[in-house]
């Protein structure tokens, strides 16, 4: 009996952890598979009418798999081949479950935690209860740090009474200014993260006494 081949389509940025997915997988499983890497950098934004025009599957296909997030009517790929097309996970990770088989977990996984940043864009613009039910609403959904993201031009003169009131409201504050007159009396106030620092501020970064992130200029 011929082995199941399947035919992966995908984009260039998830090719290569899809090659060493598929190099574990289709020995244990028993299936013969080839991908194609089409003309697009993330997978998710192909769809079905876009790929129908690019698909080229191999002669001993015998299905093709799509990217999980591409959705869409796939009756326009459906004339140009007529293989068993399938949707695969949305995340390639989970192609061992896919399949049916255990997900082998990284040596040192779970070292890592993932803490999610939600910035309030133009806080300067917004009134302080403004601010609080907008930090209430995203911490509701999940944030872990409210950014209070600052106007460029001239120093936010509220940006203490901000950053107190939120921490006094029970968040986690990081501010995102390149000022240092907005950074300073922000970190003062118990902001513990400044989003950004470069060569325009840096040398005032060291007295801030909270964590920084660099960005290039």
């Amino acid at each position: 009996m011929t082995a199941e081949h399947i035919h992966f389509v995908t984009g260039s940025l998830a090719a290569p952890a899809l090659h060493d997915q598929l190099e574990r997988l289709a020995p244990q499983i028993g299936f013969q598979y080839s991908v194609q890497v089409l003309p697009i950098t993330v997978a998710a934004l192909m769809t079905p009418s876009w790929i129908a025009r690019r698909l080229a599957p191999p002669p001993e296909a015998t299905q093709i798999m799509l990217p999980g997030y591409c959705r869409g009517d796939a009756a326009e790929l459906q004339t140009v081949t007529e293989l068993p097309l399938v949707w695969g996970p949305r995340d390639l990770r989970q192609l061992p479950e896919f399949f049916g088989q255990s997900a082998a977990r990284p040596e040192n996984y779970g070292a890592q935690d993932i803490e999610i940043i939600a910035e309030i864009n133009h806080a300067p613009r917004l009134s302080l209860d403004e601010i609080l039910r907008t930090a209430k609403r995203l911490a509701a959904d999940g944030a872990d740090v409210i950014d209070v993201g600052c106007d460029p031009g001239a120093p936010w003169g509220g940006v203490t009474d901000c950053v107190r009131a939120l921490r006094d409201a029970g968040h986690r504050v990081s501010i995102d200014s390149l000022h240092p007159r907005e950074i300073e009396p922000a970190a003062r106030a118990g902001a513990e993260l400044v989003l950004s620092v470069n060569s325009t501020n840096r040398r005032h970064a060291a007295d801030w006494g909270c964590e920084v992130v660099a960005i290039p200029d």
